[in-house]
């Protein structure tokens, strides 16, 4: 298995397949699943309004892009509760995933994976799953495009915050 950074936009990643996350708590979708959601016009958000997708602890759900990405499919992961999901966990999903990965036949993967709650050093969580892909006797010729855990936006101010701090003249 070969692997790479994957510093640009998921828009221009072309690979058969992207996996990205999703916690029970995410609502809406954030980071690389909520850019996906935006180009699909908001199809993720509306499949966890009907209960389609809850982001379940290992809820998988496989998903054709329809052209909405240069991907061909996407393959959401649900991680459970933020608190919960630990590197142990990390690295059982990863196995799972490997296992998955070897039934899709897939060569070429770009995957987002999101710190875990108790990564200790910057990347503990990747190593962890390279390790556990690397245990799913995945196929050698898979190339894998890790996807850094993009920063949770900002909150906006309610508006109650906001209405404190405006100074009249």
């Amino acid at each position: 298995m070969r692997s790479e950074r994957y510093t640009g936009l998921v828009d221009d990643l072309e690979t058969d397949l992207i996996i990205t996350t999703l916690f029970e708590t995410d609502r809406p979708p954030h980071g690389t699943t909520g850019l996906i959601d935006w180009r699909l016009n908001g199809f993720l958000s509306r499949m966890i309004l009907s209960g389609t997708l809850t982001g379940k602890e290992e809820e998988f759900t496989l998903i054709p892009l329809r052209h909405r990405l240069p991907a061909r499919r996407l393959l959401l992961v649900g991680l459970g509760k933020p608190e919960n999901f630990l590197l142990a966990r990390a690295r059982h999903l990863a196995y799972r995933l490997g296992k998955i990965l070897s039934g899709l036949k897939v060569i070429d993967v770009a995957m987002a994976f999101p710190a875990a709650y108790d990564e200790r050093i910057p990347g503990d969580t990747e190593r962890s799953v390279y390790d556990a892909f690397g245990q799913a006797s995945l196929p050698h010729d898979l190339f894998l495009h890790w996807i850094p855990p993009a920063e949770k936006p900002a909150r906006r101010p309610s508006a109650k915050t906001s209405a404190q701090n405006v100074q009249y003249a």
